[in-house]
């Protein structure tokens, strides 16, 4: 089937002017469309959106899918929630493991600034509060 033939099929017996005010697509889209142009995918979408047709067969009429590559849908997200705290940690090491960049060197973090972050003292300041005690006595 053509675009031009899906269009008609779709729109029934409305003038190109009736399909403009239906979709909001310029009329001279129609025109070109009838000539054997095919859309943007935009247009295709909007269109088939308009008379309340999946946006998925307007792209396979307009010939950007093949009926076959419309018939699959893309895998659902995993559900990590059913995991285990063991799986779920496998998982997390084999991703680590697979992106390690040895070029990526982690620095350790200098105490006081960890000690910022918790909002404890690091063993550096506990050291340095106890040296101004005994000087102060």
């Amino acid at each position: 089937m053509s675009w031009w033939e899906y269009v008609t099929r779709t729109s029934g017996t409305e003038s190109p002017k009736a399909m403009s005010a239906t979709t909001g697509i310029d009329g001279p889209n129609f025109s070109r469309w009838k000539q054997g142009h095919v859309p943007k995918a935009e247009m295709a979408t909007q269109f088939a959106r308009a008379y309340g047709r999946p946006a998925i067969e307007a792209l396979v009429a307009a010939g950007f899918l093949t009926p076959e590559e419309a018939k699959v849908r893309p895998a659902a997200a995993p559900d990590y929630s059913q995991l285990s705290n063991d799986d779920l940690l496998d998982l997390v090491r084999r991703r680590m493991s697979e992106s390690h960049d040895e070029t990526t060197t982690l620095r350790p973090v200098p105490l006081d600034a960890a000690a910022r972050r918790t909002g404890r003292k690091s063993q550096g300041q506990l050291v340095r509060d106890d040296q101004d005690r005994q000087g102060e006595a």
